[in-house]
């Protein structure tokens, strides 16, 4: 993943997002 896709996953698909940083952490 590159950081274009990960703004593109925070503005549009927030919880998404949240679900995919908190699996990294």
């Amino acid at each position: 993943l590159n950081r274009k896709v990960l703004a593109d996953l925070a503005m549009n698909h927030s919880e998404s997002f949240k679900t995919l940083v908190n699996q990294v952490k």
